[in-house]
């Protein structure tokens, strides 16, 4: 078993920021060299696929046990984006 203290929680929407890279770095103990965090990368740009309303929603209900376990276990730590897609439906 890892103690509480060993684990550091860190969402995907919040690592592109040098806060959020100052913290892991303290976390784990290693010096903080600030990062290109505001050049984004695969973003699909004009290849994006358009997603129906209907189907967001389909996901949204596929993806709820996920989103009931996140939103008790991380409360206002879960990014708004997951929150806005818990709420969907």
């Amino acid at each position: 078993r890892v103690p509480q203290e060993n684990i550091l929680y860190v969402f995907f929407e919040d690592l592109f920021n040098q806060e959020q890279v100052k913290r892991i770095c303290s976390f784990i103990g290693a010096p903080f060299v600030p990062g290109d965090v505001a050049r984004k990368r695969n973003v699909a740009g004009k290849n994006a696929v358009p997603v129906r309303a209907e189907d967001r929603c389909q996901m949204a209900r596929a993806l709820k046990p996920v989103y009931d376990f996140s939103m008790k276990r991380f409360g206002s730590d879960l990014p708004s984006k997951w929150r806005e897609s818990a709420a969907l439906c």
